[in-house]
């Protein structure tokens, strides 16, 4: 599951990360989001992920989240503020996918021997400089 918001002019008291607050404190915030911010959840599900793997089912929840957030940007008719934040937070949202990402890539490197090591990092480092598809 992933999920994009893009904020309001007035930022609900208390919102910070969702794995700073308790149960109570997300459940709380939960109406002042909804009714503040423009925002989707974009789901991958259980046979998705055995299917394509954890990091794809990651990345298609959040293209999903972001698509849905699209719609409603699309109702907006015009470039403004929200539209600008939009771009924002989907940036910052990939930022994110990336840096998880290169945590994963970075992990199953370090459980290698150094001659796994050595031929991992030509494959990781030709797939890096691949053209874009």
């Amino acid at each position: 599951m992933a999920a994009a918001v893009v904020l309001g002019e007035e930022i609900p008291p208390g919102l910070d990360d969702s794995k700073r607050l308790s149960a109570r404190q997300r459940a709380g915030l939960d109406s002042a989001i909804k009714s503040s911010c423009c925002w989707a959840v974009g789901i991958a599900e259980p046979d998705e992920i055995d299917r394509i793997n954890i990091l794809n089912a990651t990345m298609l929840a959040m293209t999903r989240a972001v698509a849905a957030l699209a719609e409603a940007i699309a109702a907006e008719h015009e470039y403004g503020p929200r539209v600008s934040d939009a771009v924002d937070a989907t940036h910052h949202a990939m930022g994110e996918l990336q840096k998880a990402t290169l945590e994963h890539v970075f992990a199953m490197r370090a459980i290698l021997r150094p001659d796994q090591q050595a031929r991992f990092d030509a494959v990781v480092e030709k797939s890096l400089a691949q053209p874009a598809r």
